[in-house]
């Protein structure tokens, strides 16, 4: 059972996947295109047609300007919708990922992918087998399930087609939730089985029987297909992202941070192979939050690449404070360290100057921070590793940092020589 803290970072993680946000990264309404399926219009993923209610309610504070008052609203609504995931888990972790589920496919569809992962009866209906089998299971290795099972229910039940465009863009959800999730295992709050007697009362029938969904428990399709056009870039005329991204399933070494990315800063592995570069960094405390093989393969030199899309290594997850630039300059937006409050791309290289990067990786770091912008609406900064910490660093060699800025929307951070004096290790 989550800490209120938790319960509501959870539920704050969805507004942030789902909502759509204006220049200056607030709430907006959301107008629907023509039989989305989700209703007319949506606030943090919010819409009228599964809850017109609070979609109205929410819509008539961000055209009022209560920005805050309607991100805190959303919040609130999110994790009461959703719930039914602390009352199905001991685990943060776990509970994070459900809640995702449920938002995404109500309580009925998101019990049935628990119930496929836990190897139980399914039936969409949460009870005390289905609790019993959860509590049994690894919070980690149960996310992996979860993972699993999310993608079969989308395929064999949603009977997705997978050659769509949308597909994508639910994969990318699908791991980035994952990667959320797995941020709480590190954090103290799993709890424990609950005693029995907190569990709530509806649950206890018999966990076999097929039963009507309850109110409430519609599975949100029109939401769930407004959120892979948004991810897979199907809509305003974003380019469609193609990308092969791997969440490790051990994360790089990384800490909690309260503040929104800002600040992207590029670098370059120096390594033989990704992988190879992963298994220095765990060794040595450090880490990017994404590293961009040289291929499909992740080979070890240049002269090996087959030319298939590369593998980006999604190595900490984007809310946590990744350790990869010892710079202690301050941050552009002034929320101190770099690190602080930004994301790391490495791209695998030898960085002796003769090793060109793939075509594969130039598209891929291309189509990361075009989608990195799209998600993390706080990102307005971009640098690299040399112009932060020039005094020991020259990466990335031969990527020009200026124009991937312009490129993207981005502001090119670069310190002042008074900054480099001042920070310049003595």
């Amino acid at each position: 059972m989550s800490n209120p803290t938790n319960r509501l970072r959870m539920a704050a993680k969805i507004v942030e996947f789902e909502g759509r946000r204006d220049s200056q990264g607030r709430l907006k309404v959301y107008f629907l295109p023509a039989g989305d399926g989700g209703g007319n219009f949506e606030v943090a993923g919010i819409n009228d047609r599964y809850h017109p209610t609070e979609a109205a309610a929410l819509r008539g504070l961000v055209e009022a300007g209560n920005f805050a008052e309607a991100e805190a609203a959303a919040q609130r609504y999110i994790a009461s919708y959703t719930d039914a995931g602390d009352r199905w888990t001991p685990f943060d972790a776990v509970e994070s990922y459900l809640r995702d589920c449920i938002f995404n496919r109500g309580a009925g569809g998101a019990a049935k992918i628990y119930q496929g992962a836990l190897g139980v009866g399914v039936d969409g209906d949460v009870g005390p087998i289905t609790i019993a089998a959860g509590e049994r299971v690894e919070p980690a290795a149960c996310l992996r399930q979860l993972r699993a099972a999310r993608e079969r229910y989308e395929r064999e039940v949603a009977r997705r087609d997978e050659s769509s465009p949308f597909w994508r863009g639910l994969v990318n959800r699908w791991n980035n939730a994952l990667a959320f999730a797995e941020t709480f295992q590190d954090l103290g709050g799993n709890a424990g089985p609950s005693p029995a007697g907190e569990r709530d009362a509806g649950e206890a029938g018999n966990p076999a029987s097929e039963r009507e969904p309850r109110p409430g428990e519609q599975e949100l399709t029109g939401t769930e297909e407004a959120l892979a056009r948004r991810e897979s870039g199907e809509e305003e005329g974003a380019a469609t992202v193609d990308m092969n991204i791997r969440v490790l399933p051990a994360q790089l070494p990384s800490r909690s941070r309260s503040v929104r990315p800002t600040l992207v800063v590029l670098h370059a592995t120096a390594g033989a192979s990704a992988m190879s570069s992963i298994n220095h960094l765990r060794g040595a405390g450090l880490s990017y939050h994404y590293i961009i093989a040289r291929d499909g393969r992740d080979s070890t030199w240049t002269r090996e690449t087959d030319n298939s899309t590369p593998i980006i290594f999604h190595c900490v997850a984007d809310d946590r404070e990744g350790f990869h630039t010892g710079s202690t300059i301050p941050a552009p937006s002034g929320e101190g360290r770099i690190n602080k409050c930004s994301i790391g791309i490495s791209l695998a290289n030898l960085q002796s100057g003769g090793e060109r990067y793939t075509p594969g990786q130039i598209t891929a770091l291309n189509q990361l921070l075009a989608h990195l912008k799209r998600t993390h609406p706080s990102l307005r900064h971009l640098t690299n590793h040399a112009l932060v910490q020039p005094w020991n660093r020259a990466d990335p060699l031969n990527i020009n940092a200026g124009e991937l800025a312009a490129a993207h929307g981005y502001t090119l951070f670069q310190p002042t020589a008074q900054q480099i004096r001042e920070h310049r290790p003595p």
